[in-house]
């Protein structure tokens, strides 16, 4: 038990009993997925300020990273250094391992808040991504009158190329074990990006993955590029990760997945959609302004604070 200019606190390692009790008031579907892994872990703490449950953060554990999920403290208690202190005890518990956070800016003071703690405590802040958003009206449209005639006059010779050199463009939900597993080790350098795969298979991110939205091509039984989409809410859809063999890199493979993802993606009135690209990918970020231009559209980056041991 520790004294402060705010009184008496303890952090206690907490099961998800403790949070669904003491938060009953404040929980969200986000904080019970992450919570319930969380406190699987051991990685739940509860932040107890003169017997008052205060605030909360939630970790779970990848490959010697520890991913700071959720985090949160009751509003009266706010400014008070709760979010600190539950995040010193994180690190001091977790000395051998990186610790990585994550804010965006929709909520500009929360990333304010986030990125003061994070570097006072000796984070990384790091910029990761760029997004282009579009409602659904906009997007019919768009589909309608841009992007298929966009296939028609250029993107069809992609479609014709790549079926006659016999690639094959099927979902993940129709795709072969084989296929998904070649995929799930390519962080293995075969792709020309470094992004892990891995955390869309075994991690949490696995339950936000649609299947029948995420595409691969194979080629002679080898898979060469991927187009992977997360729903983070109903009928809310986001690309977030796309990638193509080195071998292929500037081909055009990316038109064939693209576009069975927008023709799909037609069928199901999303309420909205969103690419994700890494602030530093100009290629890629060129690309979907192409694409993407004639969208309603907005900006938006999320931030990662990264501290290595």
């Amino acid at each position: 038990m520790t004294k402060n200019l705010f009184g008496k606190r303890k952090i206690i390692s907490a099961s998800y009993q403790d949070y669904a009790s003491l938060f009953r008031d404040s929980r969200t579907a986000f904080s019970e997925l992450y919570a319930k892994k969380s406190a699987a872990e051991n990685h739940l703490y509860i932040m107890i300020e003169d017997n008052f449950p205060a605030g909360y953060i939630c970790a779970n554990s990848e490959r010697n990273i520890l991913y700071v999920q959720y985090a949160y403290t009751v509003p009266e208690r706010r400014r008070r250094g709760i979010f600190t202190s539950l995040l010193k005890h994180l690190i001091k518990l977790n000395k051998k391992s990186a610790i990585m956070v994550q804010s965006s800016t929709t909520d500009k003071n929360h990333l304010q808040t986030v990125a003061d703690v994070c570097g006072r405590l000796g984070f990384r802040k790091q910029p990761v991504c760029k997004t282009f958003c579009a409602d659904w009206d906009s997007l019919c449209e768009w589909k309608e009158q841009i992007f298929d005639k966009f296939m028609s006059d250029k993107g069809g010779k992609y479609l014709e190329f790549f079926s006659a050199q016999e690639f094959t463009i099927c979902s993940f939900a129709d795709a072969s074990t084989e296929h998904l597993a070649q995929l799930y080790h390519s962080h293995e350098n075969y792709f020309g990006n470094k992004f892990d795969v891995r955390k869309y298979f075994d991690g949490y991110d696995k339950n936000f993955v649609v299947r029948d939205l995420s595409f691969i091509a194979v080629k002679d039984n080898e898979v060469a590029a991927y187009f992977l989409t997360i729903a983070p809410g109903k009928n809310s859809f986001i690309v977030d990760q796309t990638a193509v063999a080195k071998k292929y890199l500037g081909s055009g493979l990316i038109f064939p997945l693209l576009n069975a993802f927008v023709q799909k993606l037609y069928a199901r009135q999303c309420k909205n959609l969103a690419f994700a690209v890494y602030e530093n990918n100009f290629a890629a970020i060129k690309f979907y302004d192409k694409i993407t231009r004639q969208l309603k559209t907005s900006n938006r980056y999320m931030y990662k604070f990264l501290l290595r041991k």
